[in-house]
C-alpha cells in the first residue's frame, strides 16, 4: 500500500471494542481494552490507546497522525501506522477490512474442568443470562434511597453488636460449654450459603454497571470448596464508583444478612438456640465478614485498595519495591525515579500479614495433628508449599525466553 493510501485510511474501531481507564502498572499508564466478540482481553500502553480512540472511522490516518503528535510531541512515522493497523487488527480490535484475519471467538467454557493439581471447577450454564435475570428485577438497589436504607441497616446492626458485644459472647461462652452438633451444622449451612450471596452480589453490580460475568461456579481448591465469579470487566469499567461498589458488593450483603438476626436476638429472651445462633452470626459471621476488608491476601479489601489506587498489579509492584531497596538490586539496575514510600510500606505491610497469616495456619495445624494423636500430619502442609514453590519454578523456569546463540 502506497503511503498517500495509507495516510488516507479512515479505520475504526470494532464494535465489540471496550476501552477500560487509565491505570498504572510498572510506573506506566495502561488501558486494559475487551474484545466482545471473543472475550479476550488486551493490554495497551497510553500511546497504542490513544490512537484506537481516535479511530472512529470518520478520520483519516493522516488527521490522527497529527493529533497524535500534538499530543505526544512526536511524529507518527508510515511506518509506525502500519505497525499499529497490525497490532490492533491481530487482536481483533479494528473493523478496518483486510488488516488482519479475523480472530475466532473464543470457545465456551467447559462445565466441568480440572487444572494443574486437584483444581476442579465447576461451573454455572450460562451465567450472563442469570445475571441479566437478577439486574432487571433488582436494578433500583443502587439508588440513593436504597443504598441509604442499606447503609443504616448496615450501621445499626454493627451498633447494636458493638453495644450488645459483652451479652453476645457470655451467650457464646455457655453454647460452647456444650456444643450442638445442629447449631454447628446451622451456622455453617448459612456461612455457605452467604459466600454464595457474596458472589452473586459481586456478578449483579458488575452486569448492573455495563460488564460482563461469563464464568460463575463451585471451585474445589486446596482441599476446600466454595463459590467464586470471575469479575474480568472490572478493568473495563469506565467509572471508579462502579468499579469501588462491585468490588464493595459482596460484602455488603453480607453484612445486610445480618439485619434478621439482630432483630431476632432483640426480641428473643434466654440462652436458647436462637440466642446462641444469633449471637454466632452477630460475632463470629461478622467478623468474618470485615475481616475480608483487610487489604491483604487478596481480599475484598485488597481489590478495593488496588482499584482506588489504580494499580491491578498492586501487590506484585509493591514487592517489586521492596527488592530494590536491597543493595544487590540498587548495584544491577539502579532507580530512574524516585522510591515510592507508600508502595513500599504497604508491601512490607503486605509480607508481615501474611507470614503472620501462614505461621498462625501452620502453628494450628501443628496443634491439631498432636491433639488428634496423628504427629505425622504435621508436616502435611510445609511438603505441600514445598511441592507448589518447585511447581512455580519449573513454571517461572519454563516461561523465560532461552537466549539465542551467538
Amino acid at each position: 500500500m502506497s503511503e498517500s493510501a495509507l495516510l488516507a485510511l479512515r479505520p475504526a474501531r470494532s464494535a465489540h471494542a471496550t476501552i477500560g481507564p487509565a491505570m498504572r502498572v510498572g510506573g506506566q499508564r495502561v488501558h486494559y481494552v475487551k474484545n466482545g466478540a471473543t472475550g479476550g482481553y488486551c493490554r495497551l500502553g497510553a500511546r497504542e490507546t490513544f490512537l484506537l480512540a481516535a479511530m472512529d472511522g470518520t478520520r483519516s490516518l493522516a488527521d490522527i497522525g497529527a493529533t497524535y503528535e500534538r499530543e505526544f510531541g512526536v511524529p507518527l512515522s508510515t511506518g509506525g501506522m502500519q505497525k499499529i493497523l497490525q497490532i490492533l487488527g491481530s487482536r481483533g480490535l479494528l473493523a478496518l477490512p483486510g488488516t488482519a484475519p479475523a480472530v475466532p471467538p473464543a470457545a465456551p467454557l467447559p462445565r466441568l474442568s480440572v487444572r494443574g493439581w486437584g483444581e476442579v471447577y465447576l461451573r454455572v450454564a450460562d451465567p450472563g443470562r442469570l445475571f441479566d435475570a437478577v439486574v432487571r428485577r433488582l436494578g433500583w438497589i443502587d439508588g440513593a434511597v436504597a443504598t441509604w436504607c442499606i447503609v443504616l441497616a448496615i450501621g445499626l446492626c454493627e451498633a447494636y453488636a458493638l453495644a450488645r458485644n459483652a451479652a453476645l459472647w457470655q451467650t457464646i461462652q455457655v453454647s460452647l460449654q456444650h456444643p450442638s452438633a445442629l447449631l454447628i451444622a446451622v451456622f455453617a449451612g448459612i456461612t455457605y450459603a452467604s459466600a454464595v450471596v457474596h458472589e452473586l452480589a459481586h456478578g449483579t453490580m458488575c452486569v448492573r454497571y455495563g460488564g460482563r460475568v461469563n464464568d460463575m461456579g463451585l471451585m474445589f481448591r486446596y482441599l476446600m470448596l466454595f463459590p467464586y465469579c470471575k469479575l474480568d470487566d472490572l478493568v473495563v469499567l469506565p467509572h471508579a464508583r462502579a468499579r469501588k461498589v462491585v468490588v464493595l458488593a459482596g460484602v455488603t450483603a453480607n453484612l445486610l444478612l445480618l439485619l434478621p438476626f439482630g432483630v431476632i436476638d432483640a426480641c428473643v429472651d434466654g440462652a436458647g438456640f436462637l440466642k446462641q445462633l444469633c449471637a454466632w452470626m452477630l460475632v463470629f459471621y461478622n467478623l468474618s465478614v470485615l475481616f475480608n476488608l483487610l487489604p491483604f491476601l487478596r481480599f475484598d479489601g485488597y481489590m478495593l485498595l488496588s482499584i482506588a489506587r489504580g494499580r491491578p498489579e498492586l501487590k506484585e509492584e509493591a514487592f517489586k519495591e521492596l527488592r530494590l531497596m536491597l543493595p544487590r538490586a540498587r548495584q544491577v539496575r539502579p532507580r530512574a525515579t524516585a522510591p515510592d514510600w507508600p508502595l513500599r510500606t504497604y508491601g512490607l505491610v503486605y509480607a508481615l500479614v501474611t507470614a503472620a497469616a501462614v505461621g498462625w495456619a501452620l502453628f494450628r495445624w501443628v496443634r491439631w495433628s498432636i491433639d488428634i494423636g496423628l504427629p505425622w500430619l504435621a508436616p502435611a502442609p510445609l511438603l505441600l508449599v514445598l511441592a507448589l514453590s518447585l511447581k512455580a519454578g519449573k513454571a517461572r523456569a519454563a516461561a523465560r525466553p532461552v537466549p539465542a546463540n551467538p
